[in-house]
């Protein structure tokens, strides 16, 4: 967290009228004292302290085992409606899908149906349109749960009850959180096509192979090609997992943080630098729990599937969460806003 302010000379603390103020809220901005900072162990006013909820971890002290049982005791205890909120955001995720499917359909039926070398043309171009049209949709509305569902989440891990009316409160960020998306899809997926590319030249130039059909069977049967494939295949996963680790604690933080897509990238990478271990243990262990729970419910006959799926998910974004607020307490980052 930041440290205080100094505070102006001669002001008095706005809890404690009679002490002189050594300091000012980051949150806030009202002046403190001694006794409002507990000697120095907070940065935040009284006020500031409850409002934030209490997260008893921070950067410096935590562990899996006590991170891990916080955050199940905070689930297990609100878990009908976290589970309905995660409930809300499949809901969501479903409902971005079809629409995103129902875009794209007509353009794909006139490409079909399309004749002449124009016809093909405007299909192909339509087609292009709506499934770019379509991903936006889905991004967007499967945005509204994934930052919803983070915020509830949140709360629940700071000691309030989950709102579901919370699951709608991030709209206001959408244009920022498919900033973000747009920003990782580039800035990831763009580096993955250059290394593939390259590594498929580099396997037909060995080859000697051209691109006729002859020439890519003849190319794909040379042992550098395969090697080529393999070291490319090797150096994206490598790559992807060092560089996503960090980066999964972007959308968080955009929402936690309430800031632009490119800072909710940079602080992301400042919280998991140093913590990708534990950032995969988390995930490792969080995602193997949740198919536990999936695997419970397809022995309910299946049903159960409709109950497992939003605990296990409401289950995954608490411990994730959890690791998340230990990082950012005690970090440099900002005070966040909103409670």
């Amino acid at each position: 967290m930041l440290s205080p302010q100094p505070a102006p000379t001669g002001a008095h603390c706005a809890v404690h009228q009679e002490q002189l103020a050594d300091g000012v809220c980051p949150r806030c901005g009202n002046f403190l004292c001694a006794l409002c900072t507990e000697g120095g162990a907070s940065s935040l006013c009284p006020a500031c302290r409850q409002a934030m909820g209490n997260f008893p971890f921070s950067r410096g002290d935590f562990d899996f085992s006590r991170v891990w049982g916080f955050a199940f005791e905070r689930w297990r205890g609100e878990l009908t409606t976290f589970g309905v909120c995660a409930f809300i955001f499949l809901l969501l995720g479903g409902v971005g899908s079809i629409v995103s499917n129902v875009i794209t359909q007509p353009a794909a039926i006139l490409l079909q149906k399309a004749g002449g070398s124009g016809s093909v043309a405007t299909g192909v171009a339509v087609l292009v349109i709506g499934m770019m049209v379509g991903v936006l949709v889905n991004v967007v509305v499967q945005g509204i749960g994934q930052m919803g569902l983070m915020r509830v989440a949140i709360d629940v891990l700071h000691g309030r009850k989950p709102d579901i009316n919370r699951m709608f409160s991030q709209t206001r960020k959408l244009k920022r959180y498919v900033g973000l998306q747009l920003a990782i899809f580039f800035g990831l997926a763009v580096p993955v096509v250059l290394i593939l590319g390259a590594a498929l030249g580099v396997g037909f130039l060995a080859a000697g192979a051209s691109l006729s059909g002859s020439g890519v069977e003849r190319a794909f049967s040379n042992p550098v090609t395969i090697l080529a494939l393999v070291a490319a295949f090797l150096v994206i996963t490598v790559g992807a997992i060092y560089v996503m680790l960090p980066l999964t604690f972007a959308p968080w933080e955009l929402v936690y943080g309430d800031t632009d897509p490119l800072e909710a990238l940079r602080r992301a990478w400042r919280l998991g630098d140093g913590f990708r271990a534990e950032t995969f243990g988390y995930a490792l262990v969080v995602g193997l729990a949740a198919v536990g729970i999936m695997l419970a419910g397809l022995l309910a006959f299946c049903v159960g599937v409709v109950v497992a799926l939003p605990i296990a998910i409401a289950l995954q974004h608490a411990v994730m969460g959890g690791l998340y607020l230990s990082l950012r307490n005690g970090s440099d980052l900002p005070v966040p806003p909103e409670p």
